[in-house]
């Protein structure tokens, strides 16, 4: 059951009820939720990600970051062979960058 309470103090002296207010708050909150953080990979999770035996459910945003990292930190390429080529493919198809190597 809904209650209606009245709210006092809106625009000329107009009163909202409790489901309007509530209504309200939701749709100012949505508005101003903050995005989610960024996945800070370990070596395990992007392997376990990458191969997908994690056992979670994965964006595609998650995925291609699991790979960046694994490219950045020069482990595609140490582990199997598989994760080299991958790799490799994921870079020559524009879906992630290079690895950045340090200039002196």
């Amino acid at each position: 059951m809904t209650h209606k309470t009245k709210f006092h103090g809106f625009k000329n002296g107009q009163r909202m009820t409790q489901e309007a207010y509530d209504g309200f708050s939701a749709d100012i909150i949505a508005a101003f939720k903050p995005e989610p953080a960024p996945k800070v990979w370990t070596p395990n999770d992007a392997v376990a990600a990458c191969e997908g035996f994690d056992g979670e459910s994965h964006t595609v945003d998650e995925m291609i970051s699991a790979w960046q990292y694994l490219i950045d930190t020069g482990l595609a390429w140490s582990l199997q062979g598989f994760f080299g080529r991958q790799a490799a493919a994921l870079i020559n198809q524009g879906v992630c960058a290079p690895p950045v190597t340090a200039r002196h």
